[in-house]
């Protein structure tokens, strides 16, 4: 920058010679109401427009002449060498007063050397403008109009024009339950991008997934857990933004249940058959509940890839009310003696029968098959009592506390879930519920009916439907 500028506050001496070109006179004239673009300005400045090398530039671009007429910030750049014509010794140190942009271009002093730049920086002052004069050396960069951009600054526009901004989001499926699948996936609404140049660096904690293309524009699969999900984008001469993209895949439990409504608690017994091992001439109930299985585990996928579940709550557990009866109590069963040899007082019928009938057949004439019904209800009652009893455990407190820590399991080995799953399910199965389920505390006893191999004689007598030892209910509670 040359000595004579606002280093030292002195505005440069006037020369005898000018050259140069005068650039944008005629627009900063127009702007000012002056017609063809020199009807206002002063004469000399009219007639010497061609040999003039000064430029009005604002401060923002184009557009300048209007904007100094306007009353704004306005800036003259002088090129040509020589002496100014209008400016005079008044001129105050380092800048000068003026009224109007032309009177300001006027005094604006032209460089000391030859490709020099004079830069006279306008500011308004309300009604009039204060400029500030700087002087530049030959060769020496300009930061504003005349003296033209750096190389540096070029290459900067050209990369930020390449770097064209691109707006990007990402959706995903809020919340999912544990099992299903969720996806996630990138959208623009900039149309003039080729998305088959997008990449997309996927990641959610320690999984990733990487390509170009539409087709990994989505990431999803079976979730198994809560998750963050990123992705950052990246693709030629743009810029996303935001970038990277972030969303939160919410996974929640499932809700676990035993299935309790085929207890057999309300179920009638079913004749299972005739069973000779049974003791006596006698009935056998039974209350049978197939054992559920554990849940087995499965894989979740994409994000999830590498986590596992429990498939489902444990599966089973079908109840099969049943009776097997003694060959006696069938209507073929096998014939005893001595049925017609029962004491009237018994059975006034008895002695119409044949000397050797089946049990069946005694008490259908002694008026007793009733009897025999309500002892075969009997032992349906107890067995629906251990019925209600599985029942209450299934749905009991302790077993939804179980249910929902095995529907929460997550491991990283599946062998090391099943492995949970089994011992978690069948230690409660084994200490809780079969225990209670078994418990029955009343004895019952049946009507009386008629029997041979009890005394290996005809005689009239109850049978026991018998009490089983167990736990109480309330153990499945805790």
């Amino acid at each position: 920058m040359s000595e004579a500028a606002t280093r030292h506050g002195r505005a440069p001496p006037l020369a005898a010679s000018r050259r140069g070109l005068f650039v944008g006179l005629a627009s900063l004239a127009t702007a000012l109401g002056c017609g063809d673009g020199t009807a206002d300005l002063p004469s000399s400045l009219g007639s010497a427009a061609e040999e003039e090398g000064r430029q009005v530039a604002g401060m923002g671009g184009a557009g300048v002449a209007s904007a100094a007429a306007g009353g704004e910030s306005f800036v003259v750049v002088r090129t040509d060498h020589g002496g100014s014509r209008g400016w005079t010794s008044a001129s105050l140190d380092g800048g000068y007063f003026c009224r109007s942009a032309a009177d300001c271009w006027n005094q604006c002093p032209p460089p000391e050397e030859e490709g020099g730049t004079t830069v006279c920086d306008c500011q308004d002052q309300g009604g009039a403008y204060w400029c500030t004069i700087t002087s530049y050396d030959p060769g020496e960069e300009v930061p504003v109009g005349g003296g033209g951009e750096s190389e540096d600054e070029d290459e900067d526009d050209t990369d930020e024009e390449e770097a064209r901004v691109v707006p990007f989001g990402m959706e995903c499926d809020g919340s999912v339950v544990r099992g299903e699948a969720a996806e996630c996936s990138v959208t623009t609404t900039d149309t003039l991008l080729d998305m088959s140049l997008v990449s997309y660096a996927w990641s959610a904690g320690d999984v990733g997934r990487e390509g170009a293309g539409p087709e990994h524009s989505t990431w999803g699969g079976v979730a198994t857990s809560t998750a963050t999900v990123k992705v950052t984008l990246s693709a030629p001469e743009t810029k996303p933004e935001p970038n990277p993209l972030e969303a939160e895949v919410k996974v929640t439990a499932r809700s676990w249940k035993m299935d309790a409504s085929n207890d057999g608690s309300r179920q009638p017994l079913v004749d299972h058959g005739i069973d000779p091992a049974i003791w006596g001439p006698g009935m056998w109930g039974a209350h049978i509940y197939v054992d559920p299985t554990p849940p087995r585990a499965a894989a979740g996928s994409g994000p999830w890839t590498g986590q596992y579940y429990a498939d489902g709550p444990p599966a089973g557990g079908q109840v099969l009310n049943q009776i097997w009866i003694h060959p006696d109590f069938a209507a073929s069963g096998p014939k005893y003696a001595g049925a017609s040899q029962i004491p009237d007082t018994l059975c006034a019928s008895a002695a119409s029968l044949p000397y050797s009938s089946g049990v069946r057949i005694v008490n259908d004439a002694c008026d007793n098959k009733h009897n025999l019904d309500d002892w075969k209800d009997e032992v349906a009652a107890h067995e629906q009592v251990h019925a209600a009893n599985l029942a209450y455990c299934l749905s009991a407190a302790g077993t939804k506390r179980l249910l929902a820590e095995l529907e929460a399991a997550i491991r990283e080995k599946a062998d090391e879930l099943n492995d949970h799953l089994a011992r978690e399910w069948s230690d409660w199965y084994r200490r809780k519920v079969q225990p209670v389920s078994r418990g029955v505390t009343s004895v019952s006893w049946s009507p009386r009916i008629f029997d041979h191999r009890k005394r290996s004689r005809w005689t009239l007598s109850s049978w026991p439907v018998e009490a089983h030892a167990g736990l109480p209910r309330s153990a499945c509670d805790n």
